[in-house]
C-alpha cells in the first residue's frame, strides 16, 4: 500500500498477517514483508513503525534493528521470547494474547 506508515515483518506469517487485518479494520494502513530481508530491500521511506510478529525465540527483525540496520522508525515486536525483547531505545515489546485495542492504540502513538 502507499502511504502506508506501519510496515509488519511477519516471521511467523499467520501472526503477521493477523496483525496486518487487525490494524486495517482499525484504519491503520499497512504493508506487509515476509521477512527483515524483504523489508530491506522494500526500503523503509516514510515507514514510521516496524512491526514484527515473531512468535519465536530469536527474531531476525529484532536483532537487524538493534544493530542499527533498520534505524529510523520505531519497532514493536510481538509475541517474541527473545531476550532481547525488551522496552528501551525504541523497542516495544507486546506479548500473546494480543489485545486489540491497546495495541492499535500503542501503533497509532507510534506512528503519530
Amino acid at each position: 500500500m502507499n502511504g502506508a506508515r506501519v510496515l509488519v515483518v511477519g516471521e511467523t506469517p499467520s501472526l503477521g498477517r493477523a496483525i496486518v487485518d487487525l490494524l486495517d479494520a482499525y484504519g491503520v494502513p499497512t504493508r506487509f514483508a515476509p521477512e527483515v530481508d524483504a523489508a530491506q530491500r522494500a526500503g523503509l521511506r516514510g515507514v514510521r513503525v516496524i512491526v514484527a510478529a515473531a512468535n519465536s525465540g530469536h527474531c531476525p527483525t529484532l536483532r537487524s534493528y538493534l544493530r542499527g540496520e533498520l534505524a529510523g522508525p520505531e519497532l514493536v515486536v510481538v509475541g517474541s521470547r527473545d531476550p532481547l525483547a525488551v522496552a528501551g531505545g525504541g523497542v516495544h515489546p507486546v506479548g500473546l494474547p494480543l489485545v486489540p485495542a491497546p495495541f492499535v492504540q500503542l501503533v497509532r502513538s507510534l506512528v503519530e
